[in-house]
């Protein structure tokens, strides 16, 4: 009973009180080189990652066959998606838009990214989200990029939670945002050469 009643008392608002409040403490244990890591790959994911695309010298694509109940495309076709990011040349080469990625983003993907294989030094990520190679592409594309941005732009020092979570979202909803106007395009122009095959059979 007396443990029950103690449960009771541990609300999610305590919860996320007690989270923030260690939080802010270690913030507080920071040196003035620490936080400025931390605001140099949060500016770094703001101004040169989110509103590009992800370099493609940076990346090595491939596709496999899917796995799992599906069409008939599953175990037939390599629809399946992969994308590693090299980390090595991230960090060594800029790309005409993009500025190379800086080594307190390195190190931060590395420590905290669940995509991270050690033994390639390198980020990744699959998509398995449809039966169309393009389709995964594109999802795969969008998941690696988001999940840089919202990591790198984690606990910046001077910004509260709420903050954080909106910035995010407004940075991932004009990527998919443009990801929904690159796909009306193409579904465009595939009506047009529909139509015009339509027309030609007359």
């Amino acid at each position: 009973m007396l443990f029950a009643s103690l449960r009771s008392l541990v609300t999610p608002h305590a919860v996320a009180r007690a989270s923030f409040a260690r939080f802010s403490s270690s913030l507080a244990n920071l040196s003035a080189e620490e936080v400025e890591r931390i605001k140099q790959r949060a500016r770094w994911a703001q101004e040169h990652l989110a509103p590009h695309e992800i370099p493609k010298t940076w990346l090595d694509v491939s596709f496999a066959r899917s796995g799992g109940p599906g069409g008939q495309n599953v175990n037939k076709v390599n629809t399946k998606a992969e994308i590693r990011l090299d980390l090595n040349k991230a960090t060594s080469g800029a790309d005409a838009v993009v500025e190379k990625m800086p080594r307190s983003a390195v190190q931060h993907l590395t420590k905290s990214s669940p995509y991270y294989k050690a033994s390639t030094h390198s980020l990744f990520v699959t998509s398995t989200k449809t039966r169309s190679q393009a389709n995964n592409l594109e999802d795969a594309m969008s998941k690696l990029k988001n999940h840089m941005v919202e990591l790198l732009t984690e606990d910046v020092p001077g910004e509260t939670s709420e903050e954080q979570r909106n910035r995010v979202k407004g940075l991932i909803g004009r990527d998919k945002a443009k990801t929904r106007k690159t796909k009306e395009r193409r579904g465009d122009v595939k009506k047009s050469r529909k139509i015009g095959k339509e027309s030609l059979a007359y």
